[in-house]
């Protein structure tokens, strides 16, 4: 057990009048980078306050939120936590700042085993949602760290691996990749996603960018990528792309799969369901005993 930080994210549709109702929370450890956003899955008690815009607004925060969490997660997983980019005192910022139709309540803390059991508590003592979110969505970043492992276990050598970095394509289109195998070429590509977040909106928009660049890519536009290193790395068109996936839990969620799968094929990826993410490694294993990079 450890001390989390959590805060309440309001929609306050009259702000003069003061009156709101909390629709989510972000639950976090700024030591670990372990954090957490969930909001209320039914808007029913939601829409007898507010309108459309005042919902959108606060939908559009929370995703944010979101974003801005699994940044976090994935920093700390990568060994770069810094407690920089989400904090108690970030959070005690937002909440004096926000006094429109979001806002953000005094950050408090928490005792819980992990960010999701810190939601949980809150959900279960300050949020009323009918149709209650279940526990145990994976985080991309938690998806990531398996795909890592997969790699070690395959005995991959951790220098070939390079992660989190820009790839540009063309002369005007970017996109950021999870890991990339290989030194001076690319021997292959992974990315991983996770259906399993509360939020799905900014998934959806984030697949979409990531499948145009990849497939401006497999149309053989030039394609580089610039690593933390500062070393060049030349991708080809045909190089194998692997997505490692956290399989979707609702609806909601499917059908941003739905639209995610029918990209994931157009550019001839290896789609990996993340009970079998063991293939990854052993597919690298077997590229790298291949290929002269």
């Amino acid at each position: 057990m450890a001390k989390y930080i959590y805060a309440l994210v309001r929609c306050v549709p009259e702000p003069i009048t003061g009156e709101f109702i909390n629709v989510g929370a972000i639950a976090g450890d700024p030591t670990t980078g372990d954090w957490g956003v969930r909001h209320v899955e039914n808007f029913s008690r939601v829409q007898k306050i507010a309108d459309v815009s005042a919902i959108d607004a606060t939908m559009h925060f929370l995703a944010t939120l979101s974003s801005r969490a699994e940044d976090q997660e994935m920093l700390a997983v990568d060994g770069f936590n810094d407690g920089e980019h989400l904090s108690e005192a970030a959070l005690a910022l937002w909440h004096g700042e926000l006094n429109n139709v979001v806002q953000l309540s005094r950050p408090r803390p928490v005792i819980a085993a992990d960010a999701e059991a810190a939601l949980d508590l809150v959900f279960s003592r300050m949020l009323i949602d009918p149709a209650r979110q279940k526990r145990g969505g994976l985080s991309k970043a938690r998806v990531l760290k398996q795909v890592r492992d997969s790699y070690v276990s395959a005995g991959v050598d951790e220098r070939m691996l390079q992660s989190r970095v820009e790839m540009f394509v063309g002369d005007k289109v970017d996109t950021r990749l999870d890991i990339v195998l290989g030194h001076r070429r690319a021997v292959q590509l992974t990315q991983a996603w996770s259906f399993q977040r509360a939020s799905v909106d900014a998934l959806n928009t984030d697949i979409k960018a990531w499948g145009y660049a990849m497939m401006r890519l497999r149309n053989n536009d030039e394609a580089r990528i610039i690593t933390g290193r500062d070393e060049f790395v030349v991708v080809s068109p045909d190089v194998p792309l692997e997505v490692v996936i956290a399989q979707p839990e609702n609806d909601a969620q499917n059908r941003v799969f739905d639209v995610a799968m029918d990209i994931f094929m157009d550019l001839r990826a290896h789609v990996v369901p993340l009970d079998r993410v063991e293939e990854v490694g052993i597919r690298a294993r077997e590229l790298l005993g291949s290929s002269p990079y």
